[in-house]
């Protein structure tokens, strides 16, 4: 007897005919849709649009330096956001900055469904690499941070079709 039991899992192959509609805009609309979800489910509720927004797409000098102290705020409180190799380039490039940011905390006593011993903090930036304050826009780049990942996802949940973890809960919304 194997002490392992492998798993095998049905990946789609790499032009098959239900992903060629896939792209960066959906994959980005599911990340999205998965926080929202998650803060839904976490708040027992059906709406929830208590996002602090933060844009700074101006090309100001004032939002230039704006930018830079948000980088350096998001840093030093959500280093989560960093991870790995993009996250660490990320902070370390002078010309990368942060153009729009949704954030929000929500405190452990507020959380009705599965609490941990921490408040629920999700974070989403869309950054812009530019050559200065006044400089054209260049690459752009996503980094998305919840600490409050569904406890009951498996990789499962992520390569077979139809498979989630909200499809029994009656708080996700969307198409489950």
């Amino acid at each position: 007897m194997a002490l392992y039991i492998s798993k095998k899992y049905n990946f789609k192959s790499f032009d098959c005919d239900e992903v060629a509609h896939f792209d960066v805009a959906l994959a980005i609309k599911e990340y999205l849709q998965t926080t929202q979800g998650q803060i839904l489910k976490a708040l027992e509720i059906r709406k929830w649009r208590d996002w602090e927004r933060l844009d700074l797409t101006e090309d100001s000098a004032i939002d230039f330096e704006k930018r830079e102290k948000t980088k350096a705020r998001l840093i030093k409180g959500d280093p989560c956001l960093f991870a790995g190799e993009q996250g660490m380039a990320i902070a370390r490039s002078k010309l990368c900055q942060p153009r729009f940011v949704l954030e929000v905390t929500i405190p452990l006593d507020e959380i009705r469904r599965d609490p941990r011993d921490h408040d629920l903090r999700a974070v989403i930036v869309l950054w812009g690499f530019r050559d200065g304050p006044t400089g054209p826009d260049g690459a752009k780049a996503l980094t998305i941070y919840n600490n409050y990942l569904d406890r009951e996802a498996k990789f499962s949940h992520f390569v077979h079709d139809g498979s989630s973890t909200s499809k029994n809960n009656k708080w996700a919304v969307g198409l489950k």
